[in-house]
């Protein structure tokens, strides 16, 4: 919480908060002193909806469940493998009622793109 008042005091409108249960810190400085949280790796919508944003969510159960089906079918390969949005296991959480419309289509399009494979999620980084 200390870390992002001082975010806040020095001009940060929004806080990307990195932390699953430290995102609550995050959330209780953006309600005091103004200011905006995006969640992670958690949904983190339902604490304050109108201050975090939406949430990048990670599911590690899906992803263990998806690996213990790779090693069950013989598929699974011990490499370093970035897992996430195309394998279904990093995804938005619930918007606030504060995104306009416009921009949350934008990013669930980009989203629907990088999850197709139409759009190379590295083009975000």
């Amino acid at each position: 919480k200390e870390a992002a008042l001082a975010q806040i005091a020095n001009g940060v409108d929004v806080i990307i908060a990195i932390g699953d249960a430290c995102d609550v810190g995050a959330i209780q400085a953006a309600e005091e002193k103004g200011g905006y949280v995006i969640g992670w790796s958690g949904d983190f919508n339902s604490l304050s909806p109108n201050v975090v944003l939406t949430s990048a969510v990670q599911s590690v159960p899906d992803l263990v469940l998806l690996q213990g089906k790779m090693l069950r079918e013989g598929s699974w390969v011990a490499e370093h493998k970035v897992w996430g949005i195309t394998e279904g296991v990093q995804f938005p959480g619930a918007w606030s009622p504060v995104v306009p419309a416009d921009l949350k289509a934008q990013i669930m399009a980009d989203f629907e793109a990088i999850k197709s494979g139409a759009m190379d999620k590295r083009v975000l980084l």
